[in-house]
């Protein structure tokens, strides 16, 4: 995995710039997201980030990152070179799939953390999850799309620990070519979207993706 990561990383955790990001894409979304919405910049009241315009359905989203991961990072002296360590890390253990019948979905902290975040939200808001890293080998062409992933198995999880109630759960990740991926955990309906936006903060790509997905 080749990593390039902006020295203003930093400014992407910051909620009015993943938010940003998040709205763009949704804006730029025919399949995932289809409607059209509008980003609640103003939320004194505990507002939802973004609204369907037409329909009314409010959006929350949340950036999908451990508490101690994320103090350590945007703290004054927090380390780019660390939090991209830490990243590396967590994918390798995400992507290991091989592993998770030997291990509780639950134990794993990318488990923990959504069920934190989602149970920030409101019972009629939908969550939308930012992960702003590879989590999953997934790419728009990839031979094994649509095969069960860590993300089959977090969404089984939370369905049947009763954590996603009436919501739709959404998760928005990089792909290994580069694109962006919108994906809706209950239906898996995925879509690939170019974000020069956030590739002005992070790229990855993966070696030899080109050959694996021709």
């Amino acid at each position: 995995m080749k990593s390039s990561i902006s020295v203003d990383v930093k400014k992407l955790m910051q909620r009015s710039a993943y938010e940003k990001v998040i709205y763009d894409l949704m804006q730029a979304s025919s399949l995932v997201f289809p409607g059209h919405y509008e980003h609640i910049e103003k939320q004194s009241n505990k507002e939802c980030d973004f609204i369907e315009i037409t329909n009314k359905t409010k959006y929350d989203a949340k950036l999908v990152m451990t508490t101690q991961l994320g103090k350590a990072f945007l703290s004054r002296n927090g380390n780019v070179n660390n939090y991209i360590e830490e990243m590396h890390k967590e994918a390798v253990e995400f992507s290991n799939h091989f592993q998770i019948e030997r291990k509780r979905i639950d134990d794993h902290i990318l488990y923990k953390v959504i069920v934190e975040n989602i149970q920030k939200t409101q019972e009629d808001e939908n969550v939308i999850l930012f992960i702003p890293y590879p989590v999953v080998p997934d790419a728009e062409n990839f031979p094994l799309k649509g095969a069960k992933d860590f993300f089959t198995f977090i969404y089984q999880s939370l369905a049947s620990n009763k954590i996603v109630g009436s919501r739709k759960i959404y998760v928005i990740y990089l792909a290994c070519d580069g694109k962006t991926v919108l994906r809706n955990m209950k239906t898996d309906e995925r879509e690939y979207v170019d974000c020069p936006e956030l590739n002005e903060y992070i790229t990855y790509k993966s070696f030899g993706v080109e050959k694996i997905i021709k």
